[in-house]
């Protein structure tokens, strides 16, 4: 994410970092503050409306290259208190309609945009994996939208994160739970504001994905500036 630590002259094409962190402006970032969730409710914010669509196109990206469905997540870490979480699941999920909504009208020209500006500047070919176009997505869209739960992982939430049998596309959100204790399966989209004051806590959120055999290239971060200053220090 952030490149090898090799002096410029002596870089390489592999050291160079890869394109896969979306800054979130701080007067947006400031909407998602504990203090503003609590005052005025959550709401699917700019940014926060391109890490949902961006996980549906890589959810379904990753079933068209492979032919078949697997777990696949997406996880939103704002706050660690519990209500806010819980009040982000009626709004997403009124997004989501809306994506499904503008899928089955063909009002797709945001999403093909987006889906062709991240694969140009993250481009499958430099994971070894072949690329694939927003047409080949585009029929399959319907179905991840339709298999899309939203949830809340916490000690109060009822619809708890588990994964089984049935390959899973869903969208978590949550607090310590899922930034310290769960695995995510197949994450594919962070969604990532909590700051911390110490590094060790900092550095156990900081597991967004290892290795991502047949989508390395899909994985993406919505963060602030000073979060991913703070991840590459």
């Amino acid at each position: 994410l952030f490149g090898s630590a090799v002096s410029e002259d002596e870089s390489t094409t592999s050291d160079q970092p890869h394109d896969m962190i979306r800054i979130v402006p701080d007067d947006e970032a400031e909407e998602h503050s504990t203090k503003n969730l609590l005052a005025e409710g959550p709401s699917v914010t700019d940014s926060l409306a391109d890490a949902i669509t961006w996980f549906v196109l890589a959810t379904t990206a990753r079933r068209v290259r492979s032919g078949v469905p697997k777990h696949s997540s997406m996880l939103i870490h704002t706050t660690m208190r519990v209500d806010p979480q819980l009040a982000y699941l009626g709004p997403i999920r009124a997004f989501v309609k809306k994506v499904a909504a503008d899928v089955a009208t063909g009002r797709v020209h945001e999403l093909r945009q987006q889906w062709e500006k991240e694969v140009a500047v993250e481009p499958a070919s430099r994971h070894g994996l072949r690329s694939v176009s927003f047409d080949e997505l585009l029929p399959a869209l319907p179905t991840t939208i339709d298999e899309l739960k939203v949830l809340a992982d916490n000690g109060l939430s009822t619809d708890r994160l588990i994964y089984d049998d049935e390959p899973a596309t869903v969208i978590a959100v949550g607090g310590n739970t899922l930034s310290r204790g769960l695995t995510l399966e197949g994450l594919v989209s962070s969604y990532f504001l909590r700051s911390s004051n110490t590094y060790d806590t900092l550095l156990q959120m900081g597991r967004w994905f290892g290795y991502r055999p047949g989508y390395g290239d899909l994985p993406r971060i919505w963060t602030t500036q000073q979060l991913a200053d703070d991840f590459e220090f």
